[in-house]
């Protein structure tokens, strides 16, 4: 579904989450002893630069997706900033008597939102060493 509905739309053919032949020698560092024959939705894509870009741009563009869908990817399921990091983060900032930061996941992002100010952000981080975006 993905490689129907996202990868080929955008225009990505050298992404995956399934095993394929143009991997072999094509990664930056190996994290896998053995080559890997199981998949998952949520985790291990496999990307280029390039085809990753074009995500990144459809993303920003709301491209391939209703406004409705565009709307919530920039809501928080729940604020994850306490008092006591918002402080922090406000501390240095030129008016931090009225600064507001706020912390969340939506729909596989995290989204920042330092006063009024939105950032996406999906670092990629996983369990496993050296598996990042």
């Amino acid at each position: 579904m993905a490689q129907q509905y996202v990868f080929d739309e955008i225009g990505m053919p050298n992404t995956s989450y399934t095993p394929r032949d143009w991997w072999a020698g094509r990664q930056a560092k190996p994290v896998e002893a053995a080559d890997r024959t199981k998949w998952s939705a949520a985790d291990l894509l496999r990307t280029t630069v390039t085809d990753y870009a074009k995500f990144i741009i459809s993303v920003m563009g709301n491209e391939q997706v209703t406004p409705e869908i565009a709307r919530e990817r920039l809501s928080m399921a729940r604020n994850n900033v306490t008092l006591e990091m918002q402080a922090e983060v406000c501390r240095n900032t030129p008016d931090s008597e009225h600064c507001s930061a706020l912390a969340g996941f939506g729909l596989g992002w995290q989204i920042l939102r330092i006063n009024g100010e939105v950032i996406l952000d999906h670092s990629g981080s996983d369990q496993l060493p050296g598996v990042n975006t």
